[in-house]
């Protein structure tokens, strides 16, 4: 005659057999948690390898009316879709010191992305009459540094 085993009752003598079937889906969501979690990690880990050679050293001068801009901010918004370029695309941003302004998209003043962008300048108040503009550039690895005029605040 066999007997029917009920839950929590083992069938060997093993103790992973002998956990409750409530434990034992803990237990398996705790795993299949870990798992997943180190395999996201991971893979956002490499999502950043190989992008930064895309990025190209790039400064900008910035003048109002043919004097240099003391001091304001520098934000580079790329304008490529995913699959074109980057899939996760890095915004840069810089400040404008003495008419000279330097790009941040991975590590302090490394440069830009390499691709189509928008540049918007922004003198700080009261530095300059001036007002902030937006450019579309385009960077690629023989790009020079550029000068940018802002027009007079009206």
């Amino acid at each position: 005659m066999s007997k029917t085993l009920q839950r929590g009752e083992g069938c060997s003598n093993d103790p992973i057999h002998r956990i409750d079937g409530s434990m034992r889906e803990f237990m398996r969501s705790r795993l299949t948690f870990w798992a997943g979690s180190s395999f996201a990690l991971l893979a956002l880990l490499c999502s950043g390898c190989g992008g930064q050679s895309d990025v190209h050293e790039f400064t900008i001068t910035v003048k109002c009316n043919g004097r240099l801009v003391s001091a304001g901010t520098v934000v580079a918004t790329p304008q490529w879709k995913s699959g074109e370029g980057s899939s996760e695309p890095f915004g840069a941003t810089g400040v404008v010191e003495d008419g000279q302004a330097a790009f941040t998209t991975f590590e302090e003043e490394d440069g830009l992305l390499i691709g189509k962008h928008k540049l918007t300048i922004t003198p700080a108040d009261g530095v300059s009459n001036c007002q902030a503009r937006t450019y579309d550039i385009e960077v690629t690895a023989e790009t020079p540094d550029r000068v940018f005029e802002l027009t007079r605040a009206r």
